[in-house]
């Protein structure tokens, strides 16, 4: 396999390569007293990469859950909320546009005068290529996905309780 969207994760003791957690499409891999989370893969003989759990899938039934989610948080700072969302390469599956979503609703539900959408290394770059590709009915998927994306655009332009402030740190691009 080749790995993308590699970040360090908690230490834990135990044989390097076991699988030992799965999180929105993110393994953790023990790598000896350490662990790391793999967002995304490439299988040999692949034309493209994908979440990580897609790319394993036959290896997982034994893997358990991890709490929380890595891509995606809220938190207040007095009168300002930050949501943040960081998604690889800023492509965003139907998956994570659903919550995104969930998240935006609590969000705005919050009573903050301001809410701060913060992105990742990328902030946005709409849909998720890889994935519609190497779902079982692309043009399906690819449907859902754009349906998904509106959906988060929806619940931005429609937030008037508070100002929206969109934080940049990256790329933003394509449909994103």
């Amino acid at each position: 396999v080749w790995v993308f969207d590699a970040h360090p994760g908690p230490a834990l003791p135990g044989r390097p390569g076991d699988i030992v957690r799965r999180s929105y499409g993110a393994v953790l891999v023990r790598t000896g007293d350490e662990t790391v989370w793999i967002g995304h893969l490439r299988r040999a003989g692949q034309a493209v990469k994908l979440p990580a759990t897609m790319a394993l899938h036959d290896r997982l039934a034994h893997v358990p859950p991890a709490p929380g989610d890595r891509e995606i948080s809220y938190r207040r700072c007095g009168p300002v909320g930050v949501l943040r969302f960081a998604f690889h390469n800023g492509a965003m599956s139907t998956g994570q546009c659903d919550r995104l979503v969930a998240a935006l609703r609590v969000a705005t539900a919050q009573d903050t005068r301001v809410l701060v959408l913060r992105g990742g290394e990328v902030f946005a770059n709409g849909i998720h290529l890889h994935v519609i590709e190497a779902a079982p009915n692309p043009e399906i998927e690819a449907w859902r996905n754009i349906q998904a994306i509106d959906d988060v655009c929806r619940e931005i332009i429609t937030c008037t309780d508070q100002l929206v402030v969109a934080s940049i740190g990256g790329n933003a691009g394509a449909g994103g």
